[in-house]
């Protein structure tokens, strides 16, 4: 009897040392490192990254309406709005002569355009320009900084000296 209870036990203390190991005793993988830790979180997040720049809009490219519209510009600056005429260039103004007097007596000799005019203080002239349009030069004043014409459809105030 003490022999099969020694070879019991030796069974028994074999069974518990020698018997393969199931899932559940198995050693568990070792820990990784902080630094693969780091890795794989920086990994995760430039992908995010990068799915997120590819998603988004390229503010420097031109968008296929905008190129079109660059293509198909013209060079020329933009015509009038319908129902009005464009703008007309100011003439070109300059003294020829003038003659000081004492109050009214001062007159004034400009060329406008290629074409001569005298013109008195507080006078109104009718002047045309070489492509036959009509303006009014009004002479403001004669004084010691030079003549004063204004040129009325223009807006515009000039000083002649």
């Amino acid at each position: 009897m003490m022999s099969q209870l020694i070879r019991s036990g030796c069974a028994a203390l074999a069974f518990v040392f020698l018997r393969p190991a199931s899932a559940e005793d198995a050693v568990p993988p070792p820990e990784p490192s902080v630094t693969e830790k780091v890795e794989s979180v920086l990994d995760k997040r430039n992908q995010v990254l990068k799915d997120a720049v590819r998603e988004m809009d390229d503010p420097t490219r031109l968008t296929p309406a905008l190129r079109d519209a660059l293509r198909n510009a013209s060079p020329k600056a933009p015509a009038a709005p319908s129902g009005q005429a464009p703008a007309a260039k100011p003439p070109k103004v300059r003294l020829v002569a003038a003659v000081r007097g004492g109050g009214d007596d001062s007159k004034a000799m400009i060329e406008v355009d290629g074409t001569n005019y005298l013109i008195e203080p507080n006078a109104e002239i009718t002047c045309y320009t070489q492509s036959g349009e009509q303006f009014t030069v009004r002479a403001k004043a004669f004084d010691d900084t030079g003549i004063h014409l204004e040129l009325l459809p223009f807006r515009q105030t000039l000083i002649l000296r």
